[in-house]
């Protein structure tokens, strides 16, 4: 599941998730919801980390629902990646160690959470020669707004609710449009050219 939330490690962590609404129903929240659970330590960095975790997951889904629908119209025969950018590949692209992590972890299977369709998000071969689509590196800054944990219970914390449920629906949203191109290339006859040009390459 793309949306799953990693089970906390320390006891600590797994009685705050557990006495707590999960993060991956974020879109139910009320604000002060948000307060409360932002309120912590804890319940920050969980949302920090699962934000940058969004983000990257965001851009995937993204990507592949746009490219699928263009390659279902005929207008594209395989996935180009976006121009690298070394600059922004550091401390300027807002990921975190365990961002990139997550975001090069990520397998194919079923977007969970608020996800109205069952899209399988494609990793790609996951070999090292293998063409990266450098996803990440091209958010725009408004993408990449999630830069500390601090931000979170600080004095822009509602704006920071709104965009991460923002967020999250985003990635419903993409999530059906890439269900909505897959079952027209399976209705074309295409569902495993798809599969293999989505499969040529890393979503990262």
């Amino acid at each position: 599941m793309l949306l799953a939330q990693p089970m906390p490690m320390s006891g600590e962590e797994r009685q705050f998730v557990f006495s707590h609404k999960s993060v991956q129903r974020l879109n139910d929240w009320t604000y002060d919801d948000y307060k409360d659970y932002v309120a912590s330590p804890i319940g920050r960095q969980i949302v920090f980390s699962e934000g940058q975790r969004w983000i990257g997951i965001m851009a995937m889904i993204r990507a592949q629902s746009r490219f699928a629908a263009a390659f279902v119209a005929g207008r594209v025969k395989a996935p180009k990646p976006l121009p690298h950018r070394p600059e922004r590949s550091g401390s300027d692209a807002g990921a975190s160690g365990d961002a990139e992590a997550a975001g090069r972890e990520m397998q194919p299977g079923v977007a969970g959470g608020s996800a109205p369709g069952a899209s399988a998000g494609y990793s790609g071969d996951d070999d090292g020669g293998s063409t990266t689509m450098n996803l990440r590196e091209n958010l725009g800054d408004n993408e990449l707004f999630l830069k500390s944990a601090d931000q979170l219970n600080g004095k822009d914390s509602e704006v920071m609710f709104k965009k991460l449920r923002s967020l999250r629906a985003d990635i419903s949203k993409y999530c059906k449009q890439l269900d909505d191109a897959t079952r027209k290339a399976k209705s074309m006859g295409m569902e495993q050219a798809l599969k293999n040009a989505m499969n040529s390459v890393i979503w990262d």
